[in-house]
């Protein structure tokens, strides 16, 4: 049974086959976004086939999208459309490519104290009335351990730094109850 309902079904579920026969599918990217251009098609142009009012609309950068975002929703469209083409089944215009942002960001190293300053904010948010919130152990390494669970007390803990130059993770230890 097919997951595609469009009108060009049939021409869809050979360029998927195609691409992941040659080593060219990534399901993730590819198949999530050309099963949305089919389903939109399906509910927008039942039955009929692709038309370049579809690939425009669908491909048309949207208010919530940034370039990159365009760029990968579309480029399995733009790949299927060459599909069609080479082998005479379309007259559909793939749509151009948006040049994608290739700015790399340069992430930001938190000092010390701006570690220490966020930790005492952490410490002071009070947990929403009614929610259960125990003491626990958050190491930058990601392991959680817990205990005194329960208590009535408002939120409270304080941070552990490793001595300057140490290579051991900084603990935070929170502690916490009902309100």
């Amino acid at each position: 049974m097919s997951v595609y309902y469009s009108g060009f079904s049939a021409s869809v579920e050979s360029f998927v086959n195609s691409r992941k026969i040659s080593g060219a599918w990534n399901e993730t990217v590819f198949g999530m976004n050309i099963r949305l251009f089919d389903r939109y098609c399906a509910e927008h142009y039942p039955g009929e086939a692709l038309r370049q009012e579809m690939v425009d609309i669908w491909c048309a950068r949207r208010k919530t999208e940034n370039v990159n975002s365009c760029y990968t929703r579309t480029l399995v469209i733009r790949l299927f459309i060459g599909y069609l083409r080479k082998r005479g089944q379309t007259d559909v215009l793939a749509p151009p490519a948006l040049k994608q942002n290739k700015e790399r960001r340069i992430p930001h190293a938190f000092s010390h104290e701006e570690l220490e300053r966020f930790f005492r904010e952490c410490d002071q948010i009070i947990p929403c009335r009614g929610r259960l919130s125990h003491a626990s152990e958050i190491t930058a390494a990601g392991s959680t351990t817990s205990s005194a669970g329960g208590l009535d007390c408002p939120l409270q803990g304080h941070v552990a730094f490793p001595p300057k130059g140490g290579l051991t993770n900084p603990v935070h230890y929170v502690t916490g109850g009902r309100l």
